[in-house]
């Protein structure tokens, strides 16, 4: 979860139970986002596209992605 004051960032959390990541959103936060990085396998649809994720390293921020053909 990353919450954020306006467009500044406060804090970056990670759990696997959103209740938990709920608890933890800090007083001065304008708005929070919780969210699940897609595993190897997931169907990820940007702007009407529908592209496989090959490759997956959450710790570095990045994933590989094919596009899925008809």
């Amino acid at each position: 979860m990353q919450s954020y004051k306006d467009d500044q960032l406060l804090q970056t959390l990670e759990s696997a139970d959103a209740v938990s990541l709920a608890k933890e959103m800090p007083a001065q936060a304008t708005h929070s986002v919780i969210g699940k990085i897609p595993a190897q396998g997931d169907k990820v649809v940007i702007n009407g596209l529908t592209w496989v994720v090959e490759r997956v390293k959450p710790q570095h921020g990045w994933m590989r992605l094919r596009l899925q053909r008809p």
